[in-house]
């Protein structure tokens, strides 16, 4: 969906990793080699879901160590299903409108923010101590850091 410029929050659409993505996610698992990571938090959509398998391979971590939560998902476009992108930013066009409006049956920042802050005060609470590697999308982990640093 991203290559095709289409928006896509639906994780019952099938849009793999690319080439070039599963290239880059193999780099970054090569990276991370050797790292110690007790579980892996993912996001429902495919794309994810492969990353998430490369990293849990790479770092050797059992398939029940991977979890899938809907907090992680990408923001909820709504109507805007596989649309193009252009269409989506003419109708938000500017990072207010993000943070207040929504597509109908969507959702804006500001409800992606409250469900990521709700996902990170829940996974601090389950697994103190442990290492966490979460596996997102752009707006959705600039938005979990926005806030865990409390903006």
């Amino acid at each position: 969906s991203n290559v095709n410029g289409r928006v896509n929050s639906d994780p019952k659409q099938k849009n793999p990793l690319t080439e070039k993505g599963r290239g880059q996610v193999m780099a970054a698992a090569e990276k991370m080699a050797g790292t110690k990571v007790d579980y892996i938090y993912v996001s429902p959509l495919m794309r994810t879901h492969e990353t998430a398998q490369i990293m849990a391979e790479t770092l050797k971590l059992p398939a029940e160590r991977v979890i899938t939560d809907l907090r992680l998902a990408e923001i909820g476009v709504g109507t805007f299903e596989g649309k193009l992108l252009k269409e989506y930013n003419a109708e938000f066009p500017n990072t207010m409108a993000e943070f207040v409006r929504k597509p109908d049956g969507g959702e804006n920042w500001m409800d992606v923010k409250r469900r990521v802050g709700a996902f990170l005060y829940d996974i601090e609470s389950k697994h103190r101590g442990d290492s966490i590697l979460v596996v997102s999308h752009g707006d959705t982990t600039w938005l979990m850091q926005a806030a865990a640093e409390g903006f």
